[in-house]
C-alpha cells in the first residue's frame, strides 16, 4: 500500500501558536492470513481470525520559508539529544498484525 500522513498545527484550536507541521509518504509491504471460524456461505456473519506481519517505511518532512523540504528525523524533533538515552527513531519498521472478530 502507499499513502500519506500529514498534520498541520493551523488547523488545531489547541496549538496553533505552536506553528508545527509535518507530512509523509506511506509505503507498506505486508504479509497475512486470514480464518473464517465458521462457513461463510451459510452464515451472514462470520468470526474470523487475521495475523500478518508487515514493513513500512515513512521520511517526515516540512516545508520551510523557501519551500525547500526539510526532513525531521535527523533534527530529531521526538526528543532524540535532548532525552537521555532517546535514540532517533528507525524510517524502516515491522509490524504485527493480530485481530480476532
Amino acid at each position: 500500500m502507499i499513502g500519506k500522513v500529514s498534520s498541520d498545527d493551523k488547523y488545531s484550536k489547541l496549538n496553533q501558536d505552536r506553528n508545527l507541521n509535518f507530512q509523509s509518504q506511506l509505503m507498506e509491504v505486508q504479509l497475512g492470513a486470514e480464518y473464517d471460524i465458521i462457513n461463510s456461505y451459510e452464515h451472514t456473519i462470520v468470526p474470523y481470525i487475521f495475523a500478518g506481519v508487515a514493513g513500512f517505511h515513512f521520511n517526515p518532512y516540512t516545508l520551510d520559508s523557501a519551500n525547500n523540504k526539510v526532513y525531521l528525523q535527523p533534527l530529531g524533533t521526538e526528543g532524540q539529544g535532548f532525552y537521555l538515552g532517546r535514540k532517533k527513531y528507525g524510517l524502516t519498521q515491522l509490524s504485527i498484525h493480530l485481530v480476532e472478530e
